[in-house]
């Protein structure tokens, strides 16, 4: 297993392509699927199954690339960490979840380059527990996570939007008529939750456990193509965050009964806690939150 393998296994999964990702990474095709192929004969699993022309994680593929995720974001962290020590550079490093990055973050910005252009800005696809984790240790100078509420007193917090967890289903769905969905509404019924291991998860579990029902669970993915061509299938259903679901206009989306309403919060360290002060960015940092505040007002 070598790394250029599994970044180009990250990007195909970014991408859900391995043209997208050729151009991305600036290599032909053949050397990315001769990449992947050699990690799956390696292995002995197949990381990608072919659904009408699009490539879907397998569960030892969603596995692989949870764990690469980390792998990759430690090596590029280290990386980084040694060209700050021979200061050769330094930029700010912002971490966000993947699926409320797409709709909390990406409009913010896009919004910020436009107005300062010549901005340094390294985005870092992250959990939300991870990323809590990283802005105390001062791996990331500002990061997004989705919570209930906030208990740190070394940081320094901005909501910027309410979610609500819904269920996604095809208007041909058995279920797209219902105007809440319960958890009796799902028995048997095919299912797509939240990554593995995303906290997400257990307040969905939480309403299954209520209603005494074992959910039938067929995907844990963070990938949004993947989810919605299983949604769009007219089977299956897919728990994601309302933001989400927005983006898929030909589908429908249901409130869940019992789920707690949720928070996309942007965090940074106060500054009386920061350790690192030579390497930590507090005019760039105090702009970034600056410009979000107006941001979020303005909308």
């Amino acid at each position: 297993m070598k790394l250029f393998q599994l970044e180009y296994f990250q990007a195909v999964c970014l991408h859900n392509s391995v043209t997208k990702a050729a151009q991305m990474l600036h290599v032909s095709q053949s050397s990315i699927s001769f990449a992947i192929r050699d990690l799956e004969d390696e292995f002995g699993v197949s990381l990608f199954s072919r659904v009408k022309q699009r490539l879907i994680l397998t569960s030892e593929g969603e596995y692989f690339l949870k764990n690469i995720n980390k792998i990759l974001g430690q090596t590029y962290a280290l990386e980084q960490n040694m060209l700050d020590l021979g200061q050769t550079q330094k930029h700010l490093r912002i971490a966000v979840p993947p699926i409320s990055g797409t709709f909390a973050f990406i409009p913010l910005y896009m919004a910020y380059v436009e107005r300062y252009p010549s901005s340094n800005i390294q985005i870092i696809e992250s959990g939300s527990r991870n990323n809590m984790l990283g802005v105390v240790d001062e791996r990331y100078d500002i990061i997004l996570a989705n919570t209930v509420h906030i208990e740190n007193n070394q940081v320094n917090y901005l909501p910027l939007q309410e979610v609500d967890i819904v269920l996604c289903v095809s208007p041909h769905h058995p279920l797209a008529q219902e105007k809440v969905i319960t958890a009796e509404l799902l028995k048997d019924l095919p299912l797509v939750m939240f990554r593995s291991g995303s906290k997400h998860n257990t307040y969905i579990d939480n309403i299954f456990e209520d209603a005494g029902i074992r959910p039938n669970i067929i995907l844990y993915s963070s990938q949004i193509h993947t989810i919605q061509t299983l949604v769009e299938g007219g089977k299956v259903g897919a728990f994601v965050f309302d933001g989400v679901a927005k983006l898929f206009p030909d589908l429908v989306m249901i409130p869940v009964k019992d789920l707690p309403r949720q928070t996309v919060f942007m965090v940074w360290k106060k500054e009386k806690h920061i350790n690192n002060k030579a390497r930590y960015l507090f005019g760039e940092i105090q702009k970034f939150t600056t410009f979000a505040q107006e941001f979020i007002t303005r909308s």
